[in-house]
C-alpha cells in the first residue's frame, strides 16, 4: 500500500516537471510542495520534495527553486524571496506581505494570492496564469511600481482580477483570457500592452508606453487617461470614459462609449468608426472641431432624459 502511494507521487512529480519543460520553464533547483496547513515561506520544514509532505525538507532554498502551494495550505512569505515558478493548487493560499517577492518564472493559480502590502516591490517576470476558480487580490497595493509584470496576465476565472496599482514594463504583454480585469491605477513603460478583454481602470491609465485595445477588448476608464499613445482601431473594440469630468485622448476609435456624469473633452478632433453611444448624464465637448463619423458610424442615445447635442 505504501509503494503503490510513493509511485502515483513519483508519476505526479515527474508530470509537473513536464508541463515545467513544456512551459519553457528550466528545472534548475529543487520542486518543493508545502507540508503544514500554515507556515514561513522561508522556513525550510514548510517544504517537502515530495507531495505526501514527507519528509520534511532540510535544505537551504534557493531562487531557482520551484514551488507548489496545495490545496488546504496557507503559506505567507514574510522575508524578501526570489523563486523561479510559483503554482497556487485550488484550496491554497500565497499572502505576500511587505517584503520584496520575485518570481522569474511562470506564475499559475488555481487556488489565490493576496498581496497584502504597499511595501516593497513584487515582480512576476514570466505569464501569470489564474486558472478556473483561481482568485488574484492585490488591493492593498496602492502604489503602481508596488507590482510590476513582465510577461502578461491571463485570468480564465470568473473572479475579477482585483487589483490597485500595476506597472507593465520589459515585454510587450497582453491581458487574455475569459475573465476581466479590475485595476485603480495601471503605469504602461515602453512596451505595448494589449488588452483582449474586459479591462477597467478606475483611476489613472498612465506611462510612456501603449495600451492597444484588441477587437475583443473592453476598456472602462474612470479617471484619467495619459499614456503615451491609445490605440483602439479595432473592429468590435470599445472604449468607454466611465467617470465624471474626464480629459479624453484624441485618436480613432472604433466603438467610443461617453457614460458616467459631467462632461468628457477631447482637445482635437476624434474620430468614431463604429459607434459613439452616449449615456448616463454625460456629455462630450471637443474644443478644437468637431466628433469625426467614418462612413458606416452609427450614434446612440441610450439616456434616461431627452438630450441636446
Amino acid at each position: 500500500m505504501r509503494l503503490r502511494f510513493s509511485l502515483r507521487d513519483k508519476v505526479r512529480h515527474l508530470l509537473f516537471v513536464g508541463l515545467l519543460l513544456l512551459a519553457g520553464i528550466n528545472v534548475d533547483g529543487a520542486i518543493y510542495y508545502s507540508r503544514v496547513a500554515t507556515g514561513n515561506f522561508a522556513n525550510v520544514s514548510t517544504w517537502s520534495t515530495s507531495p505526501t509532505g514527507t519528509p520534511a525538507n532540510n535544505t537551504a532554498l534557493t531562487n531557482t527553486d520551484v514551488f507548489i502551494i496545495q490545496s488546504g495550505h496557507t503559506i505567507t512569505v514574510a522575508a524578501n524571496q526570489t523563486v523561479a515558478s510559483i503554482t497556487v493548487n485550488s484550496g491554497g493560499q500565497l499572502t505576500i506581505g511587505s517584503n520584496t517577492f520575485t518570481v522569474t518564472g511562470t506564475t499559475m493559480v488555481s487556488g489565490t494570492i493576496l498581496i497584502a502590502s504597499n511595501t516593497s516591490v513584487k515582480t512576476f517576470t514570466g505569464l501569470v496564469t489564474i486558472n478556473a476558480g483561481g482568485t488574484w487580490t492585490s488591493t492593498a497595493a496602492t502604489t503602481a511600481s508596488r507590482v510590476v509584470f513582465k510577461g502578461g496576465i491571463t485570468t480564465n476565472s470568473a473572479n475579477v482580477f482585483s487589483a490597485a496599482g500595476a506597472t507593465f514594463n520589459s515585454n510587450n504583454q497582453d491581458f487574455s483570457g475569459t475573465g476581466s480585469f479590475n485595476f485603480q491605477d495601471i503605469t504602461v513603460n515602453g512596451v505595448t500592452l494589449t488588452n483582449n478583454e474586459t479591462l477597467t481602470v478606475g483611476t489613472s491609465l498612465s506611462g510612456t508606453g501603449r495600451l492597444e485595445n484588441a477587437s475583443s477588448g473592453v476598456l472602462n476608464i474612470g479617471g484619467t487617461i495619459t499614456v503615451s499613445t491609445l490605440t483602439a482601431t479595432a473592429t468590435g473594440n470599445t472604449v468607454n470614459y466611465s467617470g465624471g469630468n474626464q480629459t479624453g485622448i484624441s485618436t480613432i476609435y472604433n466603438n467610443l462609449t461617453i457614460s458616467g456624469t459631467n462632461t468628457k473633452t477631447f482637445a482635437t478632433t476624434p474620430t468614431v468608426t463604429g459607434t459613439l453611444s452616449m449615456e448616463g448624464t454625460a456629455s462630450i465637448v471637443v474644443t478644437t472641431g468637431a466628433v469625426t463619423y467614418g462612413s458606416n458610424a452609427t450614434l446612440q442615445y441610450n439616456k434616461a432624459t431627452n438630450y441636446t447635442a
